[in-house]
Parts: structure tokens; sequence; C-alpha cells
């Protein structure tokens, strides 16, 4: 493992969200209290007013170009500097954490994970996609693999969408992953981060996996040179025993 500090501007919070892929010299920080724009070369950090106080769980671009953020209170789109909130239909005051987002591979559509189920937005409105009955709609994270299939992590399991529908993915003793915080695909292998440890699982033969216990793994992202990053509560560390 090696660690890499992040800028005064950001220590001593937790970092929930990471996006490195919007800008080739940006890196977005969501934490608990705003966002955050890290321009790399000139090591420049621009904070968001307009978010303070929110804590930014999920940062992703739209298909039309507009950065969407997820926060814990609501979902909100960034154009040409300007804030705007998405509405999201039955996401009331209680239950409108908006925690994971992703941009469908195929579709000009946007997955957007709450607490209260999945949605879709198309740059216009959100409508909601209808789970399984059984299956925890708490969603924390969102992607999609090589073989065009929807990884789904929610607060007590992680599932992907076969064409069987969603299948759960389970430790040898049916026992549920806990809080699966983002999932990545590096080198034919998914990378799940739970909230105790990182799990990588075959992606042509999902019954071979191997779990690793790393204590306070928050978030995190894969770079432009597929390495895996995960984010712990005030730096980012490089986690490279991928064998």
């Amino acid at each position: 493992l090696r660690g890499i500090d992040l800028p005064n501007a950001l220590q001593g919070r937790v970092v929930a969200a990471v996006e490195n892929q919007i800008g080739e010299d940006e890196i977005w920080y969501g934490s608990q209290n705003g966002l955050s724009l890290v321009r790399k070369t000139a090591g420049q950090v621009e904070r968001f007013s307009q978010l303070a106080g929110r804590e930014v769980q999920a940062i992703s671009r739209a298909h039309d170009g507009s950065i969407l953020v997820g926060t814990s209170r609501g979902l909100f789109s960034i154009r040409d500097g300007e804030f705007e909130p998405v509405p999201i239909p039955e996401l009331d005051f209680a239950v409108r954490h908006v925690r994971a987002l992703l941009p469908a591979a195929s579709g000009n559509f946007t997955w957007v994970g709450t607490d209260c189920g999945l949605y879709r937005w198309d740059g216009s409105s959100v409508g909601l996609f209808k789970l399984p009955q059984e299956m925890d709609c708490r969603i924390c994270s969102l992607a999609e693999d090589s073989l065009g299939r929807l990884w789904v992590g929610t607060g007590s399991s992680l599932c992907v969408m076969t064409n069987e529908g969603f299948q759960p993915i389970r430790k040898q003793r049916l026992e549920r992953y806990r809080y699966v915080r983002s999932i990545h695909e590096v080198d034919g292998q998914i990378i799940a981060t739970l909230i105790d440890g990182i799990l990588k699982i075959a992606r042509d033969d999902l019954s071979k996996r191997k779990f690793q216990p790393i204590d306070k793994s928050l978030s995190s992202f894969v770079d432009r040179d597929s390495n895996f990053w995960f984010a712990t509560e005030n730096h980012a560390e490089l986690y490279c025993d991928l064998a």
C-alpha cells in the first residue's frame, strides 16, 4: 500500500466520493462538508459554496455533459458553473440520500442509486427502475462490467443483473456482504469496496472470489493507468495486491 496526502483544504474531512474521469487535470472530491475540485498540475483546490454542509456521496458526468452530484439532500446538476436541483419522484426528505451515479454504457441516461431504490435520469426527468421485491432497495454503488452487466451494491448485499435477473453474490456460508461502497472492473476482475474490506471476483467465473479485510475503507476509483485506489478517512492509498 502507498499513501498520498490530500491538500490542506481537505484535511480532516471524510472523503466519500472521488472522481478523476471528468477532466484530464481534475480530481473531484466529495466529503462530509461539500464538493471540492483539485487541479493537479497547479495544485489548486476549488470549493463549491452551493453544496456547503451537504455530504457529497457520488459524482459523475452525464451524457449531456453536465456534472451530476449525489448528496445527503438530493441530486444536483452542474452546467457552466450553474447548480440546479434535480427532482426525484417519491424521494421525500427522510430518504433522499443519493449515494451512487452511473452513466449507462448503452443508452442516454444515468443510473441513480438512492436510499429508496434505483432510478434513471435521462437529462430531463427521473424515473423509478423496479427492483425485485426481495432485494435491498438501499443502493450504495453501481457499475457496469465489460460484458454489459449491471452490478448493484446495497446496504446488505452485492448483486449482478444477468439474463436470469438479479443474482446475489454471497459468502461461503450465505452471509451477506455489508455496505458495498463502490464497484470497479480491473483486468478481468470485479473489485468491490466494502465497509470492512475489498472483495475481488473473477468476471468470467463469479464463483471465484477473494476477500481482503481493510479497516476504514470509504470509497475507491480506478485511474487512467488501471491502478485501483481506495480512500480512507484522511488520505488515499494505492491498493496493489490484486493477485
